[in-house]
């Protein structure tokens, strides 16, 4: 949680129709002072008669300024800056390298969240106070640093980016804040669960930063599924049998 304290002070005269008047009241009074120990002049010495007369006016023009009624008035204002929490997959498919010779998924958001990008994790934590997520197999809160950062390597067996989102709500607190989600992922979900219903429960904007390009646009790549699977109906311990599998499979 941070905040930053502000104080406010105000000062001023809030009955005082015109500062003019005040002004002029201040300045009959000075030299209503100044007349009137013009006439001690050959009475009193020099440097007392420029004593008592200081006095006096500054006794007069506080006395003015007392009549003006002024107030001062100070507010002690507590800003909170809202939370962002960024999330990051660090599933098996974010180790894929998308173009040979530079980082995998997971790097690149490392370079781009990071120092090597243009410290964009930096950048948000100058207005907004920043939580970071790993979300493979569960969701894990990180220190926001770049050493954490280096650190996270693609590991997780599962991605199961619904269950992280639900992971971040469970875990989410008014003080300060929730503002933003922010979710760096290559979009491979093994939940099942898929991601519609998350993002509405937490009730705050979620930005999905897509990552790596589409497999179906490099021709090394064959976009393949198993359609039907039919297996004997039933089959003897330890032995043989025959399963028929029709995959489908594409060429870009």
């Amino acid at each position: 949680m941070i905040r930053n304290v502000r104080w406010d002070l105000d000062a001023g005269f809030p009955f005082l129709q015109s500062y003019g008047l005040l002004l002029l009241a201040v300045v009959l009074a000075l030299a209503a002072v100044a007349l009137f120990y013009r006439s001690y002049a050959d009475v009193l010495p020099k440097r007392m008669l420029v004593a008592l007369s200081a006095m006096r006016m500054a006794a007069l023009a506080l006395l003015i300024l007392l009549l003006f009624r002024p107030i001062v008035r100070y507010d002690r204002v507590r800003a909170e800056r809202p939370r962002v929490s960024v999330l990051v997959d660090d599933s098996l498919s974010m180790s894929v390298r998308d173009v040979p010779g530079l980082p995998d998924r997971l790097g690149r958001v490392r370079d781009y969240l990071s120092g090597a990008g243009k410290g964009r994790l930096a950048d948000l934590g100058e207005d907004f106070a920043v939580e970071l997520w790993a979300v493979g197999e569960a969701a894990r809160r990180l220190a926001p640093t770049d050493e954490v950062l280096a650190g996270l390597a693609p590991a997780g067996r599962s991605s199961l980016l619904g269950g992280g989102l639900s992971d971040v709500l469970k875990a989410d607190r008014d003080d300060p804040p929730l503002s933003k989600v922010i979710l760096f992922s290559d979009g491979v979900d093994t939940s099942g669960r898929g991601l519609g219903a998350e993002p509405g429960k937490l009730q705050v904007p979620v930005y999905c930063i897509g990552v790596g390009s589409r497999l179906s646009d490099n021709t090394e790549f064959r976009d393949v599924a198993i359609q039907k699977v039919d297996p004997p109906r039933s089959a003897s311990v330890n032995t043989l049998c025959e399963t028929r599998a029709y995959i489908e499979g594409g060429i870009s």
